[in-house]
């Protein structure tokens, strides 16, 4: 069997608080606080803050 190739520079990967972009480039998931209410739940970015679900919802119009 063979091993899979490893990524070159010694395989760098992302940290747990670094931004994930989907392949759509439409929404990005973090992995931080919300910028409003200090929550560690899955973000997303929104009106330039990081947000919660919750929070999200409230800058809603």
């Amino acid at each position: 069997m063979t091993e899979p190739p490893s990524p070159a520079g010694g395989g760098a990967s992302l940290g747990p608080n670094d931004p994930v972009e989907q392949a759509d480039g439409y929404s990005r998931t973090v992995y931080r606080e919300c910028d409003l209410c200090e929550s560690l739940t899955d973000l997303t970015e929104s009106h330039g803050l990081f947000v919660c679900g919750s929070c999200e919802e409230r800058l809603l119009p």
